[in-house]
């Protein structure tokens, strides 16, 4: 058996992927998410704005394939 870890940036991103890792015989094990804080420097890059619009969450995902 062989494990790969990935870690994806926004939910399009980890289904796009797995979705082709599943067609080429990968298997999910675990996902973990880990979602992102707004935070005081994206208020002030962004502005009152990044209360609204959420950072997108981390995917850490643990494949299989035998």
């Amino acid at each position: 058996m062989v494990q790969v870890n990935i870690e994806y940036i926004g939910q399009k991103e980890f289904n796009k992927d797995s979705a082709e890792r599943q067609k080429r015989g990968w298997h999910v094990v675990s996902v973990s998410e880990i979602k992102q804080p707004v935070g005081a420097a994206r208020i002030a890059t962004i502005g009152i704005g990044a209360l609204f619009i959420k950072p997108k969450p981390h995917f850490y995902v643990t494949y299989e394939k035998n």
